[in-house]
């Protein structure tokens, strides 16, 4: 069984911040659509680990990713598609 906590914050960004976290969904959001091309013209709606394998380096590269960013985004997302 797997259990899911929900937590419900508030952020109070400066304006800096602000901006940092609106590129921050941006790189995610283009980075989110890159994946989803390469999965879909390989064929590999349902095979993370090789999606994975040939997006990872690119994601960080093209979009300033940092690995952590990548890799638990495409897991979290694949899990909740499959």
């Amino acid at each position: 069984m797997e259990l899911v906590v929900t937590a419900k914050i508030r952020l109070l960004p400066t304006e800096a911040q602000h901006q940092q976290l609106v590129e921050t969904m941006q790189a995610m959001k283009q980075a989110l659509n890159f994946a989803s091309k390469v999965a879909y013209e390989h064929h590999l709606l349902s095979s993370f680990k090789k999606l994975q394998g040939l997006v990872y380096r690119d994601l960080g590269e093209l979009f300033g990713l940092k690995s952590q960013m990548t890799i638990g985004w495409e897991w979290k997302r694949w899990r909740r598609s499959s």
